[in-house]
C-alpha cells in the first residue's frame, strides 16, 4: 500500500496556491482556511522546514517523492496487488485532509503507473479480500453490504473519474455529495 500522498502532502505545504484548489475549499470551512494561511497555523509547515525556503522544501520533498513513484511503478509493473487506503492525517498538516486525500493519493498512483484497474480494484476488491471481508463486501454483489459511489464516468477511462462523484450511498442511505462539503 503505497502511499506516495502521504510525502505529496507534506510538500504541498510550500505550494503557495495548494489552499486555493476547489477541492481544498469543498473540504475544509472558510475559517479554517484563514487560520492555515495565519503564521499561527504555518506553526507546522515552519517546524518542518527548520527555516529552509520553500523552493528548497519542495526540491527535498520531489526528490523523496521521486524514489517512492519509482518503487511503485516497478511493482505495478510486476503485478503487485495494491491495497488502498490513506494515512489522512498524517501528522498536524493541512496537506493530508479527510475527505480529499484519497483523489490526490490515486492521481499519484497513476502517474507512478499503477493501471486504473489496479486502483479500482485496490480501492474495492483487494482491501476487502485483505482483511478476509470479501464475502461481505469489496464488490456490488446480492447479499453484501456496500458504501457507493455513482461517478459521471468510469474509473477505468480515467483517474479524473474520481472526481466526477454524482452520488453517494452510505449504509443504504442516498447522500447528495454537495450536502458533505465545508461549510454545508
Amino acid at each position: 500500500m503505497p502511499t506516495l500522498q502521504v510525502l505529496g502532502g507534506l510538500r504541498v505545504l510550500y505550494d503557495p496556491g495548494y489552499f486555493d484548489k476547489p477541492g481544498v475549499r469543498r473540504v475544509v470551512p472558510a475559517g479554517l482556511l484563514e487560520w492555515y494561511r495565519s503564521p499561527a497555523g504555518r506553526w507546522f509547515k515552519e517546524d518542518l522546514s527548520g527555516g529552509a525556503p520553500d523552493e528548497r522544501m519542495r526540491v527535498v520533498f520531489d526528490a523523496v517523492l521521486a524514489r517512492g513513484t519509482e518503487s511503485t511503478r516497478y511493482l505495478a509493473g510486476k503485478g503487485a496487488r495494491f491495497l488502498f487506503g490513506t494515512d489522512t492525517p498524517s501528522g498536524p498538516t493541512p496537506g493530508n485532509l479527510p475527505g480529499f486525500n484519497g483523489y490526490p493519493e490515486m492521481k499519484r498512483l497513476v502517474a507512478a503507473g499503477v493501471s486504473l484497474r489496479q486502483v479500482l480494484e485496490a480501492a474495492t476488491l483487494n482491501n476487502a479480500k485483505a482483511f478476509g471481508l470479501a464475502d461481505r463486501v469489496g464488490t456490488v454483489e446480492a447479499g453484501k453490504r456496500a458504501n457507493l459511489l455513482l461517478l459521471a464516468r468510469s474509473p477505468l477511462e480515467s483517474v479524473e473519474a474520481y472526481d466526477t462523484v454524482r452520488a453517494v450511498w452510505i449504509g443504504g442511505r442516498r447522500l447528495d455529495p454537495a450536502s458533505l462539503e465545508a461549510g454545508k
